[in-house]
């Protein structure tokens, strides 16, 4: 009887131990965009989190349809315990109350080791509401089909202005018969409101005012604003009709353009036979060519955590895992996205990545200041409709005013919050 009694008194135990495992083990959801250069690399560094952590399982929901179900989780308090997710959803929310702000210790620590313009649009009143995890000098470099450029005779990096380049890039443009494009030599629909940011700069202006009111509608805005319109109107290097940047790009009907390295990263994946060469963009008229080419930050992808959420040890520490400067360069090196994490930036995974690499040289000429902390999805729609308006001729007087009046009115509504 007594070696019965042992069995049963093992096997009870081996229960306890189970269930004492069962307890322990804690479970942590993780919703992030379903994108060919996010997924992959995610779920690898999942499986990496889990192996050193046993203790914790990571429950990635993967969606397409992210914003939607990000502000409809959010309106039910019933928020994945991490989200990973664009600045623009966060701005309009910080000072809502409804999202978790970083405790103070880990915030310090972001403060030092993150590239200062990926905090500026996830912070408000010295406060960290999420913890950046890359960005984008979306504007600064221009990526061309070497190609397409070369079957046309022409080199873009020639141009020494910006004049210059474009009417290089006429050279690249094709139509046929009866006029209609058939290759664009500059094509600027997919990323507007980040060059038209990224002009205004330039040209000494700025987007808004310490309250958040427009402060394009000035003689920087306009000159910023011509400019983007003489592309379609001016030079005809591009025609809104002909249809959407990166398309174009995949199919070879487009030449250059100003998109960033996520998007190269997807053309590299998915695109291999297209080679990609790039230029600095050349100085616009008027600007000192010594002078950086200041470029606005009006996105950052950031991990944002749940209030609701009540496994906050294990939370903090996937994304303190996530936030190592290896693991952080291999995520830009896949994804094409650009580093949050400034020791990152240094590493082989992002210097020796060919749609990385040249993206590197201007992050030190990010402006975030009267940027971020007012570039909601809803400014960031107003400034796209004011240049798709003059890419189709309308008047960039009118298009400014229209802007300016809009985005006063959406800053007015996010002060009464």
């Amino acid at each position: 009887m007594w070696f019965r009694k042992l069995g049963l008194a093992a096997a009870l135990l081996s229960c306890t131990a189970v269930s004492a495992f069962a307890q322990a083990q804690q479970t942590v959801t993780f919703m992030a965009l379903d994108v060919t250069n996010f997924r992959g690399a995610l779920e690898q560094f999942i499986d990496e989190f889990e192996k050193a952590n046993p203790d914790v399982d990571i429950v990635p929901n993967f969606t397409p349809q992210l914003g939607a179900q990000f502000l409809s989780m959010l309106q039910a308090n019933n928020l994945n315990d991490i989200t990973f997710i664009a600045s623009p959803r966060i701005v309009p929310l910080l000072s809502s109350g409804k999202l978790e702000p970083i405790p103070a210790e880990f915030a310090a620590t972001l403060k030092d080791t993150m590239w200062p313009a990926s905090l500026g649009p996830v912070s408000k009143d010295d406060q960290i509401y999420a913890v950046p995890y890359n960005f984008y000098p979306n504007s600064g470099i221009v990526m061309y089909n070497e190609k397409l450029w070369k079957d046309a005779g022409v080199d873009p990096a020639q141009a020494k202005t910006w004049d210059e380049f474009m009417t290089l890039a006429q050279s690249v443009t094709k139509r046929d018969a009866d006029g209609h494009m058939t290759q664009s030599g500059f094509s600027a629909q997919q990323e507007p409101f980040a060059i038209y940011l990224a002009w205004l700069l330039q040209l000494g202006g700025k987007p808004f005012n310490d309250d958040g009111t427009a402060a394009f509608n000035t003689d920087a805005g306009r000159t910023a604003l011509q400019l983007y319109a003489d592309i379609y109107q001016k030079w005809h290097v591009d025609d809104y009709e002909f249809g959407a940047t990166v398309d174009q790009f995949n199919q070879e009907k487009a030449a250059s353009s100003m998109i960033g390295p996520w998007y190269e990263s997807i053309l590299a994946k998915d695109h291999p036979n297209i080679t990609v060469g790039h230029v600095t963009q050349p100085p616009l008229p008027g600007v000192d060519p010594s002078k950086p080419n200041y470029w606005a930050l009006q996105e950052v992808w950031s991990h944002l955590v749940s209030r609701e959420g009540s496994k906050k040890e294990a939370v903090w520490r996937f994304i303190k895992f996530l936030i190592q400067p290896e693991i952080a360069a291999r995520w830009s090196q896949f994804s094409g996205e650009m580093t949050a994490v400034k020791a990152a930036a240094t590493l082989p995974q992002v210097v020796e990545t060919p749609y990385i690499a040249p993206y590197v040289a201007p992050l030190d000429y990010g402006v975030t200041k009267n940027i971020p902390e007012y570039l909601s999805s809803d400014v960031v729609t107003v400034l796209t409709k004011m240049l798709e308006t003059v890419a189709r001729g309308g008047a960039v007087q009118d298009a400014l005013d229209a802007a300016e009046k809009e985005t006063n009115r959406l800053t007015a509504r996010m002060a009464s919050r």
